[in-house]
């Protein structure tokens, strides 16, 4: 469980991508939506970055391939870590690079193209301090937006 004094802090979300514009896009609707925004363009310069911040989401782009399964890894493992809430851009939720996601920690995953509000909205989502809450939220339909998995496998729109 996170102490008050990190809840007192905007939420950090770390976004990992190869894509410049996609990043700085995601970015920006993050900050206006009062979430600290990292952007990493790397596996090994997002890992350095969630050590030195500890972000509460972490968000990366699986078409970085086994690096960002790695990454994955790591963040799952690493003590300093740990608590971050691991998300999933991808292209295809049926892939492996994504069932292999899955099986290391990663429990959300949203479809590419995703415009910058419809992810800042699931990050908003996964950030809600009711877990409970947050499972109802998921398994709920919604009627617009992009197709994702839910925690519990489901797909749902946002």
């Amino acid at each position: 469980m996170r102490s008050q004094a990190v809840r007192a802090r905007p939420p950090v979300v770390l976004i990992v991508g190869d894509d410049d514009e996609a990043r700085a896009m995601y970015a920006v609707a993050l900050h206006f939506m009062g979430v600290h925004p990292l952007v990493a363009a790397t596996a090994d310069e997002a890992f350095t970055r969630a050590c030195e911040h500890h972000p509460d989401v972490v968000v990366t782009d699986l078409s970085l391939g086994t690096s960002s399964l790695d990454l994955l890894r790591r963040l799952h493992e690493d003590t300093r870590t740990r608590a971050a809430t691991l998300m999933a851009l991808t292209a295809q939720t049926g892939t492996a690079v994504a069932r292999q996601a899955h099986a290391i920690g990663c429990h959300r995953f949203v479809l590419k193209p995703c415009p910058p509000d419809a992810l800042a909205g699931e990050i908003l989502n996964a950030l809600s301090p009711d877990p409970e809450g947050r499972r109802a939220q998921d398994d709920s339909p919604r009627t617009t937006g992009r197709p994702a998995w839910t925690d519990t496998g489901h797909r749902t729109t946002f």
